[in-house]
């Protein structure tokens, strides 16, 4: 393995080599409180902190594997640490503040997986690519995953929700976009909005947060056709976000039919609440997993950037 040479100078200003290998580097302590074992993220200056599973910002680069003095360790990015206990075979994730666990926070923060019951692999991920679907600024429509096929009529009063992904960078979403192909009967009472989960889609049902909602949308009983938000959103969602679109209908006569999603085989990237208390109204729901029975499992809900 490659390795580079650092100096340090002592406290009498006498300078010393040390060699270190290419995934294992020497930083300034820049929080003074470090200790073996302590998941670290990159501050300014050359220097590490604790890394927290809930700052985006403070996400971890690796491990400390020795406290050099009060203000200097040594951190490995990627490969293997010795003298930990742990689970042989387990995911070890960031859960706190600089903590390992088994348990993820609510931000899914790999940090490394057990070799045995004493060797950590270290290989830090700010995201679990095998649960999500990234979603970036380059992607202008997000948009679910699952197939699309007929739609039919959400509901009255049933919200409706579907994953769009895992933000891994900062996006300013302006629009929630269906598609109509029926239209609704009566006096127009409709919402779509914007909604956060603590998790990626995984087989259950979670708490939904609303980021943003509207009541301002395109005629849904005048005109088959793409329909929206008639007003920019103008929403800046962080990175970091399990990301998703929300719809609610509640026409006085009769529901729009909308495109809808089938396919989810009940992994839970659509959920939904019946009487739902209106977006404008809620800011939680704790919806329900649907249960696909070969039909639509959900409604094509997308999120536009322009």
């Amino acid at each position: 393995m490659a390795q580079d040479k650092v100096l340090r100078m002592s406290a009498a200003g006498a300078y010393t080599s040390e060699l270190t290998a290419d995934n294992i580097e020497d930083f300034d302590n820049a929080s003074g409180a470090l200790a073996y074992g302590d998941v670290v993220y990159a501050t300014d200056g050359n220097a590490v902190a604790k890394a927290d599973s809930a700052t985006w910002e403070h996400l971890p680069i690796g491990i400390v594997i020795k406290v050099k003095t009060a203000t200097s360790c040594r951190v490995i990015t990627r490969g293997a640490i010795d003298g930990m206990e742990l689970t042989a075979g387990a995911t070890y994730y960031l859960n706190g503040t600089g903590t390992l666990s088994v348990a993820p926070a609510t931000r899914v923060v790999p940090v490394g997986i057990a070799l045995n019951v004493g060797t950590l692999f270290v290989c830090p991920l700010s995201f679990n690519i095998r649960q999500v679907t990234a979603v970036n600024q380059y992607e202008r429509c997000l948009r679910s995953v699952l197939t699309t096929r007929a739609g039919s009529a959400p509901g009255s009063q049933t919200a409706w929700w579907t994953y769009l992904g895992y933000t891994v960078e900062s996006l300013l979403i302006k629009y929630v976009e269906f598609y109509v192909s029926v239209v609704g009967v009566g006096t127009q009472v409709a919402e779509v909005g914007l909604f956060s989960t603590p998790l990626a889609p995984n087989k259950t049902a979670q708490t939904i947060t609303k980021l943003t909602s509207t009541d301002t949308l395109d005629s849904l009983t005048v005109g088959i056709g793409v329909k929206r938000n008639t007003n920019s959103l103008n929403y800046r969602v962080d990175p970091g976000v399990h990301l998703w679109a929300g719809v609610r209908f509640s026409m006085q006569t009769t529901q729009p039919n909308i495109v809808g999603l089938s396919g989810d085989c009940n992994q839970g990237r659509v959920l939904l609440k019946t009487s739902s208390a209106s977006f404008a109204s809620g800011s939680t729901w704790a919806s329900a997993l649907f249960t696909d029975a070969g039909a639509v499992t959900g409604y094509h809900i997308m999120a536009t950037l322009d």
